[in-house]
């Protein structure tokens, strides 16, 4: 269970420039460089495939997240990288993050673009549907077709030390380290008797 190393790393500050677009990158407009790199059932699997095109090009590279709507296609309906994974805001509409690690204390407000009765508070993730411009909360899995993902580039990675202060109210405490909720994915109260919290969030 590599959950939380993945978690973690999509939300390291390597530091931002914003430099000149990325050939890879093929939607290119005045605040968002993107492209969509394939296709994936596992959130998890789709973030990976953002973070490995940023190793290739060794820049910050992420799954698009509160800027799906900027993307300029039609028509799909696609994973994003707001979530509830590390803090469980059930069915509020506000307090979800975004995994890029430009702005690791951004939350979703108010005016967040949920779909009408979303969020139902029973999934982890989120998908954005194109059609409806809006989003719907999500498991990290799904057994029908594979959602397209879409990686946004934020900057190449810096090469000194950003110096990041860690302050009481951030990061956010992890105060639910072990699941509860069955749906989600996680360090679960069912295999605690085989592991401890600490040898489930590094496995």
């Amino acid at each position: 269970m590599d959950l939380l190393k993945k978690i973690f790393v999509m939300f390291a500050v390597y530091g931002t420039g914003n430099a000149t677009c990325p050939s890879k990158f093929t939607f290119d407009s005045a605040d968002l460089f993107a492209t969509r790199v394939g296709q994936s059932q596992r959130l998890c699997e789709a973030a990976n495939q953002c973070a490995q095109l940023g190793n290739n090009i060794s820049a910050i590279v992420f799954l698009i997240g509160r800027n799906a709507p900027k993307l300029p296609v039609q028509g799909l309906e696609h994973w994003t990288g707001v979530n509830q994974l590390l803090v469980y805001r059930n069915a509020l509409k506000t307090g979800w993050y975004d995994v890029n690690p430009n702005t690791p204390e951004y939350t979703t407000g108010s005016d967040f673009q949920w779909g009408p009765t979303q969020p139902n508070g029973e999934e982890p993730v989120t998908t954005y549907t194109q059609i409806l411009k809006t989003y719907d909360d999500y498991p990290m899995v799904i057994t029908s077709a594979p959602f397209p993902v879409f990686c946004e580039y934020g900057g190449p990675r810096a090469k000194t030390n950003m110096g990041i202060q860690f302050r009481s109210t951030f990061p956010v405490p992890l105060t639910n380290f072990v699941q509860s909720n069955p749906l989600f994915y996680g360090c679960f109260n069912e295999i605690l008797p085989q592991f401890t919290p600490i040898q489930c969030a590094v496995a």
